[in-house]
């Protein structure tokens, strides 16, 4: 049989049939959700500390979330910005200690606890952000940057049901790349792996590309 692919390109349908398919899309940011965040993407805020924490030099900015990346965010910044406030939406952090211990001891870097982003602000640009604290008390930031980094989402959402995923929506696969339907193979962020690097989804692809090699050969043989 065949696996049949929907897209489009320049606002047509298009379709394509294929014996094997190997999935490789990746994740997206885990979104706020608040006011303002589609308004400022880009305009002052983000979700890569790594690719944008150079052109918010002597600023102040605040880098939201609870686990390791918002932590590396914040040891980023605190060497880049004049002041960076560490937003957690929990009393306490998930990330590792060492990283904690060090964001703790960061001298530009304030901690706030249990703060709920309610909404980013500004003109053409971000000027500020709102929270709430466990009280439900508002609180207001004046800021020119906002780093997100409160998760990622793999980009599961077309896949069909039948194909076997985790309970984050990452598709399940074996050492080979295969997943539990014959044919279909998945490589890179967008799988359960532990570990999303560029290098391993990279090397995952090659495997994907030599599992499908030889599945079709045997195909072919039979």
């Amino acid at each position: 049989g065949f696996f049949e692919i929907i897209g489009e390109k320049q606002e047509k349908e298009i379709k394509y049939k294929a014996k094997t398919v190997i999935i490789a899309t990746g994740v997206h940011p885990k979104r706020l959700n608040v006011p303002g965040e589609n308004k400022f993407r880009n305009k002052g805020l983000t979700y890569c500390t790594t690719c944008d924490g150079p052109l918010f030099k002597h600023k102040i900015i605040a880098t939201i979330g609870g686990g390791n990346s918002v932590l590396e965010s914040a040891l980023m910044m605190n060497e880049i910005a004049s002041k960076v406030y560490l937003i957690n939406k929990n009393p306490q952090f998930k990330g590792d200690k060492i990283l904690i211990d060090k964001v703790k001891k960061a001298n530009k870097t304030k901690i706030i606890y249990n703060a709920l982003t309610s909404k980013i602000f500004g003109n053409d640009f971000v000027k500020g952000l709102k929270y709430q604290d466990q009280n439900k008390k508002e609180h207001t930031l004046k800021i020119e940057g906002v780093f997100v980094h409160i998760g990622m989402v793999p980009n599961t959402e077309f896949v069909p049901e039948n194909v076997d995923k985790n309970q984050y929506g990452e598709i399940i696969i074996d050492k080979r790349c295969r997943s539990n339907i014959p044919g279909l193979f998945a490589a890179g962020d967008v799988t359960d792996i532990p570990y999303k690097q560029i290098a391993i989804a990279s090397g995952q692809g090659v495997c994907a590309v030599l599992t499908v090699v030889e599945y079709l050969n045997k195909l072919q043989v039979t």
